[in-house]
């Protein structure tokens, strides 16, 4: 009976404490540099978040080891809705495969809040390229394996897992080159030193395509890009279950109140399906989701499964972080 009693008293207590959530700033860990797309998303969606809630949301950026740091400095946080992290499939779908000793536990280590928007790869190639397409290009890595060569941010990263997706799904072989980050990368293609690469930016892509520093060959994704109309998906060049991107949303740790969770993840999913906020990050080239919790977690675990095939099957391994 007493420890009913207690279990009612701190029920009581602990609905009261959060009820007034939040009362001081909430951080948003983001395990990338300032600058990149992921950064400028998280600030963009973290900045409304903090008008909405009457408290600051501050982007803090603590990036190292394909982005374990910053994860892992949220794993072993205070669940109380104050630190969060904006979390990748670098972090969650890809690092738990590569990494033998990860400090963190990307399922049972996390609450999932919502999944802010998801980015397909476009493939593009080197300006005096001879494929014209990926259905081309396949042709051609059938007839020459390990001949045409791709370029990536890093051994293990979500362009390297693209690629080992295309390789295994169009049973073909090429040679990988990574680079320390996609800038040096993207600065390879358009100086013809590398034959191709993904990335994540069609209007970026268009640009340079016109400009002609690249060509575009195929896009990852389910149906063509807005921004570029006339390139052909994967599928639809004869390269099927060869999807790849990457995925971008808000986590706090195991253990925070769902009074608090479902709070903050109402608020984001708002914040993202604004239209003047959609349209912002659309222009990174990311598709806007904002769905629940529930939603998110079955994502999660849908994208660890399918990445953690590939890795295992080409193994792809890091060093420990």
């Amino acid at each position: 009976m007493r420890k009913v009693l207690l279990a009612a008293l701190w029920g009581a207590f602990a609905a009261s404490a959060f009820a007034q959530f939040p009362d001081k700033p909430i951080k948003v860990v983001v395990a990338w540099p300032p600058g990149s797309p992921t950064d400028s998303v998280a600030r963009i969606v973290s900045e409304r978040l903090s008008q909405r809630l009457g408290q600051p949301v501050t982007v803090d950026n603590r990036p190292g080891a394909n982005g374990t740091i910053g994860t892992t400095y949220v794993a072993k946080s205070a669940p109380d809705g104050y630190t969060l992290v904006f979390a990748t499939a670098d972090t969650h779908s890809i690092n738990p495969h590569v990494y033998k000793a990860l400090q963190y536990d990307a399922m049972k280590g996390f609450e999932p809040i919502s999944l802010v928007g998801v980015v397909n790869f476009l493939l593009v190639a080197r300006p005096n390229f001879e494929y014209p397409d990926l259905q081309s290009l396949v042709a051609a890595a059938k007839q020459n394996p390990g001949k045409i060569s791709y370029g990536t941010w890093g051994t293990g990263s979500t362009a390297h897992v693209a690629f080992a997706l295309l390789e295994q799904a169009a049973g073909i072989q090429m040679l990988h080159v990574p680079f320390q980050g996609s800038a040096p990368a993207m600065n390879a293609i358009m100086g013809s030193q590398v034959d191709v690469m993904v990335t994540g930016a069609p209007t970026t892509a268009d640009t340079n395509r016109k400009a002609g520093k690249i060509k575009v060959l195929g896009i990852s994704a389910p149906q063509r890009a807005a921004a570029l109309p006339d390139v052909r998906t994967y599928a639809e060049q004869g390269v099927s279950d060869a999807q790849a991107g990457s995925w971008y949303g808000y986590l706090a740790p195991a253990g925070i109140p769902p009074a608090v969770r479902d709070r903050l993840a109402n608020e984001i999913i708002a914040i993202v399906k604004t239209p003047e906020i959609a349209q912002r990050i659309t222009g990174f080239g990311w598709t806007v989701v904002g769905n629940t919790p529930a939603e998110f977690s079955t994502f999660m675990r849908s994208e660890l499964d399918r990445y953690g095939k590939v890795i295992k099957t080409r193994g792809i391994t890091l060093d420990t972080p």
